[in-house]
């Protein structure tokens, strides 16, 4: 199929916000969300327990927010209030800020092996071969654990009580799929590694290019030599063989390689259409989309035959459209992750001059369109500081499309001033409109290609070892994840899931972007409630052209 990589990626007004006003007045009411154990938000079944119904509500102020400096890639930090020994919906004794507005849906994924971490008193998690219990259900086959119902319509669910506790268990198998892309695999690789809880996993690494495969075989293993770890790591370019047995599959594929993306751009563009990235919305969005799911619910089909309980963790683009495209054709447990709320929290911060360590958010939408609906240092509203920030023109120049958004819309959003650009209709409809705004007008496809081998090269350095590895531990989700679900240790991450109940003013059975709390029982998303209706609006104007690319790849 080709080689795969991941593509990464002056004025002033009056604040409209006074200091003081409650940003989220239109959805900090409560709100009756959370489906019963038949599906939908308030139905019970007869005799059906209720202990888990909704989560405590404590207080009426805004939720709150993600801590972020002890920990870059989002775990809960202890000032937060967790203690997993309460009986609470995921056993939460939740924060003095969470508002009954709030309440965690879960999004339904078993857990199949066991890991015990005493302080937090043990966790039941079941082993390959073995049936787990999950919403009364057996789990262990593709749809055993909710037969009869879609994988969009599977996702919410009463939260279940905590399993019993037990002793023993071994270390996950993790399929990376797409392990090409080879700056993002070693990111990921390096990630999971440094979690001592993870280090001795085994790391399949699976690509169709075996030169690349080679490159980060050997940076993953030059890794594990150099740090001294148990980690077992494999390469092939069987994906059957990566995906037998898998308990978590990361899948990070670009179908077709870099020669795809010059006609994503260039088609368009001859036809008037102009797209500064065009991966995610747009006619290149949809083309990457319509080549792109195919290979997915491909991997999705082995995956229920070869590893049916693991969790498929999707960073390919368009995000939106692959996780609804794969929650509506197969059975395979999906959430997406991107790293646009991490890296524009990290922005917003330096904006305004607060440190990151300081700040917490709450973002919601949908990927590359979610809003920052509260952005706080403790109790302080710093919304109103960005509006003052933008009128610096030294600030505004560098997000100029983002700081129009929130002037006209009262919100910041989460991608890029480029990324953005595309998913409007206000600034790329002339040449002089995109050149103000967010330049370049046309993509330059061979800048893009002299970036990627640029990128390829950096890597083969750590392998030749004449640069070292970084070790750093990133932004990204994913290993936080696993580790969390691995340990029994909560976190909070942003992740693309279905929407039921979600953001109520968004279409059910759309893929949004939402807060989820993530333990050893699964991934629970939080519901919303609405968003600003103006917010809703533009989301629902990509959404409306997300259907539609779904619906050509699967029906």
């Amino acid at each position: 199929m080709g080689r795969r990589d991941v593509v990464r990626g002056s004025g002033q007004d009056d604040c409209p916000i006074e200091p003081g006003q409650d940003p989220l007045r239109s959805i900090d009411r409560p709100l009756d969300l959370l489906p019963g154990p038949g599906g939908r938000p308030g139905e019970e079944q007869a005799g059906a327990p209720r202990r888990h119904a909704r989560a405590r509500p404590v207080g009426k102020v805004p939720l709150a927010q993600h801590r972020v400096g002890a920990d870059p890639c989002g775990q809960f930090l202890p000032e937060t209030g967790l203690d997993l020994g309460t009986g609470d919906a995921l056993g939460l004794k939740l924060p003095r800020q969470i508002s009954h507005s709030r309440s965690q849906v879960h999004l339904g994924i078993p857990v199949r092996r066991q890991r015990v971490d005493d302080r937090l008193g043990g966790v039941q998690r079941t082993g390959a071969g073995q049936e787990g219990r999950l919403h009364g259900r057996s789990v262990g086959r593709p749809g055993d654990w909710d037969s009869g119902r879609s994988s969009a319509q599977r996702i919410g669910g009463t939260l279940p009580a905590p399993p019993p506790a037990a002793t023993g268990g071994q270390m996950p198998t993790i399929a990376m799929i797409g392990a090409g892309s080879v700056v993002f695999a070693q990111r990921l690789t390096t990630d999971i590694l440094s979690y001592p809880e993870l280090a001795d996993s085994t790391l399949r690494l699976m690509d169709l290019d075996p030169d690349r495969l080679t490159s980060i075989g050997a940076l993953a293993r030059r890794l594990v030599r150099e740090r001294n770890l148990p980690a077992r790591i494999e390469t092939t370019t069987d994906r059957r063989k990566a995906l037998d047995g898998a308990d978590y599959v990361i899948v990070a594929i670009q179908v077709g390689g870099v020669d795809a993306v010059r006609p994503d751009v260039e088609i368009p563009h001859r036809y008037g259409v102009d797209q500064a990235v065009g991966d995610t919305l747009g006619p290149g969005g949809v083309f990457r989309a319509l080549r792109t799911i195919p290979v997915l619910i491909d991997i999705c089909r082995d995956m229920e035959e070869l590893c049916p309980n693991a969790l498929l963790i999707n960073y390919s683009n368009p995000m939106a459209v692959n996780c609804w495209a794969i929650g509506q054709a197969t059975r395979i447990k999906v959430i997406g992750f991107c790293h646009s709320v991490q890296g524009t929290s990290r922005q917003l911060a330096g904006y305004i001059g607060v440190p990151y360590a300081e700040v917490s958010y709450w973002v919601a939408g949908i990927n590359h369109m979610a809003w920052f609906l509260e952005f706080r240092r403790g109790d302080e509203d710093l919304r109103p500081r960005l509006f003052q920030a933008m009128a610096d023109p030294a600030i505004y120049e560098k997000d100029r499309v983002r700081f129009e958004v929130m002037r006209h819309f009262g919100y910041f959003v989460t991608e890029s001033t480029r990324h953005m650009s595309e998913y409007v209709p206000y600034f790329r409809r002339t040449q002089t409109l995109a050149e103000r705004y967010a330049p370049p007008w046309r993509r330059d496809y061979d800048l893009y290609v002299q970036r990627q081998q640029s990128y390829y090269e950096g890597v083969q350095r750590q392998v030749d070892g004449l640069d070292p590895i970084p070790t750093d531990r990133t932004d990204e989700y994913c290993a936080t994840v696993l580790h969390a679900i691995e340990t029994n240790t909560p976190a909070r991450v942003n992740g693309n899931v279905i929407n039921r109940g979600l953001i109520a003013n968004l279409p059910e059975g759309a893929c949004v972007e939402v807060p989820c709390l993530v333990d050893a029982r699964g991934i629970h998303p939080c519901a919303v409630g609405n968003l600003p209706p103006q917010l809703a609006a533009l989301n629902r104007s990509n959404i409306a052209v997300q259907e539609l690319a779904v619906k050509a790849a699967v029906e």
